[in-house]
């Protein structure tokens, strides 16, 4: 620890002060450009880092006991070297190496309260104990990213780090690192009319009181977090960075648990949306959304309580959720509120049974559809708008009655696998309120349809005469063309549903073993690529709840089944 990390101005109006900086961050040295242009910016992640650097600050979780702070809203306390322990977080730091005392100072000021040996980690002034201003910026990132993004190394370190990536000033978003010689902070926004940049930091050992000479030991004041306006003339040196990403482990267990088990989905906002955990026997209230890039898990807690009966969670064009529950009734959350309405379904539904709302669901015209039985035990279909208007329930056609779940195809149609007794030889497109039942033409018993919205649809089924899997396009009038027959790459011990990426790739996974997976890519060309993998030793076997889903970063993602179940990530080409 014998670099030096932060250099600061005590307070406005003191001189600037020397500087003991043995290998302090040269303004050269972090300005330099290693990219052309603006990099990738995760809006999430930038939010996360600012509101995480900000209750920190504050004293909330996970310094909750840190410290008493002389003022409620700054609570974290500085220590020199203080952060930069094998495992980030507060550590015990240094006093005097950090801060060369004003001259006008008194000699004693470093036997004050910030530079005693002994402390109380939970209570009380913090001694040497807490975070200097690359310790604070390496705490952050860890509890965002799940990682040590930034590493125990000194500031100049930190835009060395691997997926730093500079940014131009004039890109400068929430969350980005700013620089300047001899510091570090959180950037969160401008301020006045020359848009002095502002950060979140720890700033140094002690403040001098306002209105006094600071010759005396009390006119001086331990140094806590603070939020920042940074002055004019270290604006001017100040470069940005900010952190891409370096690839996840190939597979990777997400500890997302969810309740009912309905699997995983992709929202329209890029994360991916589980229902939360149980709060009886068997119901969940709530809806959980992990962000892809920090791994942060949202909770959205349905208010007043609604009993999800099936999921996973729809979105309208709205933004808002919709959820399935028991007795034939549905209800719409809203994310930014969580005030959840119930609706109840047309009386054709019969009154009794579940409503089944397709998970992920959201198309270009805004509506969701809900599946719900019929009193003769057929499958009915409801369009429901984002005000929860319902149209009369479609009825499926007589050679197909019940379906399967359904998923969306080109034009805002809506499909299903048709069955009659158990039986399946066709897929059912709903369209413009009513449904058509298209049969199979070349002896495919299907199984599983998936679509993505806007083109052709891959359909799932045992090659004619065989158990084995085979696959087929469905165009928008119901025309086949097979894909993919009798590959034995294909054909396994266990293959689940496909999902349908926005490139129209159908992904599937395969148990091979217990703990020997893969998974497969069948485009709409007929190619297919074979990716296997080791399930974690620690989770073992399981089974998928849902489709594989893609993320922006072309991951899957998928629930998998077990006690308790747990979201699972594998990485693109893994």
């Amino acid at each position: 620890m014998g670099a030096a990390r932060c250099r600061h101005i005590v307070v406005a109006g003191l001189a600037a002060l020397s500087t003991v900086m043995a290998a302090g961050v040269a303004s050269a040295g972090v300005a330099a450009a290693r990219s052309a242009g603006a990099p990738p910016y995760d809006a999430a992640a930038g939010q996360d880092l600012v509101s995480t650097a900000e209750q920190i600050i504050a004293g909330d979780a996970p310094w909750a006991r840190g410290c008493q702070s002389p003022a409620a809203a700054d609570c974290v306390p500085y220590s020199w070297a203080g952060g930069h322990d094998s495992t980030p977080g507060p550590s015990q730091g240094r006093c005097q190496d950090g801060w060369t005392r004003p001259k006008h100072a008194p000699a004693d000021l470093y036997s004050g309260p910030a530079c005693k040996d002994n402390h109380n980690k939970d209570k009380a002034l913090n001694g040497r104990f807490g975070l200097d201003c690359s310790g604070f910026t390496r705490w952050v990132y860890y509890l965002v990213y799940g990682k040590d993004v930034l590493g125990s190394g000194p500031t100049s370190s930190q835009p060395r780090q691997d997926g730093m990536v500079h940014v131009p000033g004039s890109d400068r978003k929430p969350g980005d690192l700013l620089f300047y010689p001899g510091h570090v902070g959180i950037y969160i926004g401008s301020t006045g009319p020359a848009r002095q940049p502002v950060i979140l930091d720890e700033p140094h050992a002690y403040n001098q009181k306002a209105g006094t000479s600071g010759q005396a030991l009390s006119d001086w004041l331990v140094a806590y977090g603070r939020r920042n306006k940074v002055s004019k003339a270290d604006a001017a040196k100040a470069s940005y960075y900010r952190y891409t990403g370096k690839p996840a482990a190939p597979v990777d267990v997400v500890k997302a648990a969810s309740g009912p088990g309905d699997g995983a989905v992709l929202g329209p906002d890029g994360r991916v949306w589980i229902i939360g955990p149980y709060t009886g026997i068997t119901r969940a209230t709530s809806v959980e959304a992990v962000n892809p890039v920090t791994r942060k898990v949202s909770v959205y807690q349905t208010k007043p309580a609604f009993d999800i009966f099936t999921g996973p969670p729809a979105f309208d064009g709205h933004g808002d959720v919709w959820l399935g529950g028991e007795y034939n009734s549905i209800a719409r959350m809203n994310l930014a509120t969580r005030a959840t309405k119930t609706f109840a379904l047309p009386r054709q539904c019969g009154g009794i049974g579940n409503a089944n709302v397709p998970g992920g669901l959201y198309s270009g015209d805004g509506d969701i559809w809900v599946e719900c039985g019929g009193a003769s035990g057929d499958t009915l279909a409801v369009r429901v708008s984002p005000s929860g208007q319902m149209s009369t329930p479609v009825q499926p056609p007589a050679k197909a009655p019940q379906l399967g779940p359904l998923t969306e195809g080109p034009g805002g149609s809506m499909w299903a696998v048709g069955y009659s007794a158990g039986f399946s030889d066709g897929v059912v497109r709903i369209a413009d309120g009513k449904a058509g039942y298209f049969p199979e033409t070349q002896g495919l018993g299907a199984i599983n349809i998936a679509g993505n919205g806007t083109g052709d649809l891959i359909e799932q089924g045992y090659c004619p005469g065989t158990f084995l899997y085979c696959y087929e396009s469905v165009a928008k009038d119901g025309a086949r063309t097979m894909l993919v027959e009798r590959k034995n790459v294909l054909n396994s011990l266990i293959q689940y549903p496909p999902g349908l990426d926005s490139g129209g790739n159908a992904w599937m996974m395969v148990a091979l073993t217990a703990t020997s997976w893969a998974y497969y890519e069948v485009s709409l060309s007929g190619s297919t690529d074979e990716f296997k993998f080791k399930m974690p030793a620690s989770n073992g076997y399981a089974e998928p709840l849902n489709p594989p889903v893609t993320t922006a970063d072309g991951a899957l993602w998928m629930e998998m089944g077990r006690n308790p179940d747990y979201l699972l990530r594998i990485a693109p080409g893994q």
